[in-house]
């Protein structure tokens, strides 16, 4: 939005901008606040006018946030009892997920059985009958640590991978792929933070990102005859 010449460039990419807070702020989700303003924060960080960019940021983000009756931000600042109750159940459930870990290290419980086995690993009096809302936990408690380590390797892969056709094409100049790279990136950021606080390892979005990953160096072998250090 902010490096493109054309007028109808911009105006495109700050209406999907502004649908994005705002489908973000009326869903409510803090997990996924968090995950925004961590992705907006690492755009913010790689750009040149950072002042000015976290001025618009928070000029997006915190009017919607603070004027809306029901928004992610208000529940972190001033959590009713629905949201403390919430915050209790996610307590309970990654303790129990921690524990099927804990007793079933290498292959976990099975892909899909943390619903059904979960009050079988809580103490106490709870009773809570509900996934992870945690996609590590839920992972690693699941189909065991090594997955969870291949899960995090992949997206760590993918976030070195991204940074290198960044690194790459802004030295060749190819400002769309530097762009495209960067909000690639910042998307993973994001959606790393977020899926910390749901269960979101089967979004189709996710996996595209990194699956253009995975692509990207292509665009940039197209102009430059220079491999990319360490490409996947």
């Amino acid at each position: 939005m902010l490096g493109s010449r054309r007028s109808w460039e911009r105006v495109f990419c700050a209406g999907c901008l502004l649908v994005t807070v705002l489908a973000v702020t009326l869903g409510a989700s803090r997990g996924g606040f968090l995950g925004l303003v961590a992705a907006f924060l690492f755009v913010v960080w790689h750009s040149r006018a950072r002042l000015r960019n976290l001025v618009v940021a928070g000029g997006l983000v915190l009017p919607l946030s603070l004027l809306l009756p029901v928004s992610p931000l208000g529940r972190l600042l001033h959590p009713s009892g629905g949201d403390k109750g919430a915050e209790d159940s996610r307590t309970v459930l990654w303790q129990a997920g921690l524990r099927m870990m804990a007793a079933h290290p290498i292959a976990g419980i099975g892909l899909g059985n943390f619903k059904p086995l979960v009050q079988g690993y809580e103490q106490g009096d709870a009773a809570e009958n509900h996934i992870a809302h945690n996609s590590y936990i839920e992972i690693g408690a699941e189909i065991g640590l090594p997955a969870l380590f291949v899960f995090l390797g992949i997206l760590f892969s993918s976030y070195l991978t991204l940074g290198r056709v960044r690194v790459r094409a802004f030295r060749a100049k190819q400002p769309f792929v530097w762009q495209s790279a960067l909000g690639l990136q910042a998307g993973l950021v994001g959606a790393a933070v977020a899926i910390f606080f749901v269960s979101g390892q089967y979004q189709k979005l996710l996996w595209l990102a990194i699956f253009l990953s995975m692509c990207m160096p292509a665009f940039v072998r197209q102009n430059s005859k220079v491999p990319i250090e360490g490409e996947i």
